[in-house]
């Protein structure tokens, strides 16, 4: 059983985030399953340190964009916006540029009336 507010698809998701951050980091959502969500994002000169290697910063934008833009899915739009509270991104590798791109799943730990919890891995 799906937890999605409304069927969507991985194309409308990326019309919705055009002429944002997640445009400018070309992150694209690649897949939606019943209860998770992936993107992707190239490892290149825009999101890449001076060392060449995948930048945290970079890391940490596409998992806050991942999990609200998945929390937000499961809302009605007309009634509630879900907004990033509390982002806690380990870097266990790094990644060469252009040795991408990286990709990221999304799924719920908890789904409350208040506040969402969502686990992304890279």
């Amino acid at each position: 059983m799906s937890i999605w507010f409304k069927e969507f698809s991985p194309e409308m998701l990326d019309t919705w985030c055009q002429n944002s951050l997640v445009d400018h980091l070309d992150i694209r959502f690649l897949e939606i399953g019943d209860d998770y969500l992936k993107a992707q994002m190239p490892v290149n000169a825009q999101t890449v340190q001076p060392a060449r290697r995948l930048h945290g910063g970079a890391t940490a934008a596409l998992i806050e964009t991942i999990c609200s833009v998945a929390a937000n899915m499961t809302l009605n739009p007309k009634t509630h916006l879900a907004l990033g509270l509390d982002l806690h991104v380990s870097h266990l590798r790094g990644i060469l540029e252009n040795k991408g791109p990286v990709e990221a799943m999304c799924r719920p730990v908890r789904i409350g009336k208040s506040v969402q919890v969502w686990e992304t891995l890279c």
